[in-house]
């Protein structure tokens, strides 16, 4: 016993002169992210059984000889909904880690590509303790790692280049993450040479990506994103450097599919910027539960801005799309009935959800609104998990199946003035 009390006491004075961060370390636990998945389906169970609770004390209230029952049940109701948000945040930060270690590793890379290029880079980055759902960030890897790639091998110049624009020598790359709300954006930017959108239309039009008809009503954001159609290059021959073949179409679907958006903007001869929005985590939200042509839909809750009450006179055309003018801006308007596909006469619109990610935004025509609730996204399957504009689906607790708008591929789809494909009911 004595020698048993002897150890502990030693362990006890070890452990108080630890440095601060050795101790971190000795109370962390590792788990594996599959329990934690495990446990978010368990939560997201509760959310589903709260509603069905919610919806059941509604109920009773309509009732006068049950009234009280009720009251009391709505009680319960509330109290349950805290702890359940209480316990739905413990879950999610489990999942959360930083950037940093994903970006620790981009670095590495820069550095070996620098070498093997004989290009002379410096990497800055900001923002490492930024944090993503880890879910979300082992799918961030690879399309980061091939924007670089494009960055050093596209866009910063060599040397000798550099130096008769009178630029320094050693180019410069900048990463900078940040959390807005319940986005994170990630920027990746360079000093290069810039795009030359010129060159990027010719280029597209040589190879049949498009057609001079089609160019006459693009704006230059659009003649910009053509570098992100499958098939583009401005270069004549692959590299093993710059993605092996694989163009910057990938890296728009890769981060699409974490219902994201990819935004580029450029200044020829001074750079290049990238800015990827995504959700900080794709597991349990907030969203707008709304109606359109007789279908529901959940609209993720972060994603919007405000609602207005739709005024049909007050539409016009601008570059084929339909928009209003909200406080100066132009916004584009969706008629997700039309882009979907779906048959029959609809009726005229009744709200405009005006929503977005970073600075784009979009008006979302809906005919009725439901009102607002947590929901547990899962996926689509094989079978429609490539359709575009649907980030999942979901169970608002009425054992109906309600499919989850992914505002970021909505966003693109409205900007492109393409047509989705039809979605079936």
């Amino acid at each position: 016993d004595e020698a048993v009390r002897a150890a502990l006491e030693e362990a006890d004075r070890l452990a108080e002169a630890m440095p601060p961060s050795l101790k971190s370390v000795a109370q962390t636990v590792r788990v594996d992210i599959s329990r934690l998945d495990h446990l978010m389906n368990l939560v997201g169970e509760l959310v589903l059984a709260k509603a069905n609770l919610q919806r059941l004390a509604e109920r009773l209230r309509e009732h006068p000889q049950v009234a009280e029952l009720a009251g009391e049940l709505g009680r319960e109701v509330r109290s349950l909904d805290r702890r359940l948000a209480e316990l739905q945040e413990g879950v999610l930060d489990a999942r959360m880690v930083p950037l940093k270690q994903t970006f620790d590793k981009l670095g590495r890379m820069v550095r070996k590509i620098g070498r093997e290029t004989g290009k002379e880079i410096h990497l800055e980055v900001h923002g490492s303790d930024t944090e993503l759902d880890k879910l979300i960030m082992e799918e961030l890897s690879d399309p980061l790692m091939h924007l670089l790639r494009n960055a050093i091998d596209h866009g910063i110049e060599p040397a000798e280049e550099r130096a008769a624009k009178g630029k320094p020598t050693a180019g410069r790359i900048t990463i900078r993450a940040a959390q807005k709300g319940s986005h994170v954006t990630i920027e990746v930017a360079d000093d290069g040479r810039g795009l030359d959108v010129e060159a990027i239309t010719q280029r597209a039009l040589e190879r049949g990506l498009v057609s001079e008809a089609q160019l006459n009503e693009m704006s230059e954001r659009d003649r910009l994103n053509l570098i992100f159609v499958p098939g583009f290059s401005t270069k004549d021959s692959v590299t093993e450097l710059s993605g092996r073949g694989v163009g910057l179409d990938v890296v728009k679907n890769n981060i699409s599919e974490l219902s994201g958006l990819v935004e580029v903007a450029t200044r020829p001869g001074a750079g290049t910027r990238f800015i990827l929005t995504l959700p900080t985590t794709l597991a349990i939200l907030q969203a707008l539960v709304v109606q359109i042509a007789g279908r529901v839909f959940a609209v993720p809750l972060a994603s919007v801005s405000e609602i207005l009450s739709f005024d049909p006179t007050a539409v016009h055309r601008v570059e084929g799309h339909e928009v209003i003018d909200l406080r100066g801006r132009t916004l584009p308007l969706l008629h997700l009935d039309r882009l979907f596909g779906f048959d029959g006469a609809h009726a005229q619109p009744t709200y405009v959800v005006v929503a977005g990610l970073a600075e784009s935004r979009i008006g979302l025509l809906v005919d009725t609104l439901q009102g607002e609730q947590d929901v547990v996204i899962k996926g689509l399957g094989k079978k429609l998990g490539h359709v575009r504009g649907i980030a999942g689906a979901t169970d608002l607790g009425d054992r109906r199946t309600t499919l989850v708008l992914d505002v970021g591929a909505l966003i693109e789809e409205c900007l492109e003035g393409a047509s989705l494909e039809a979605v079936g009911t």
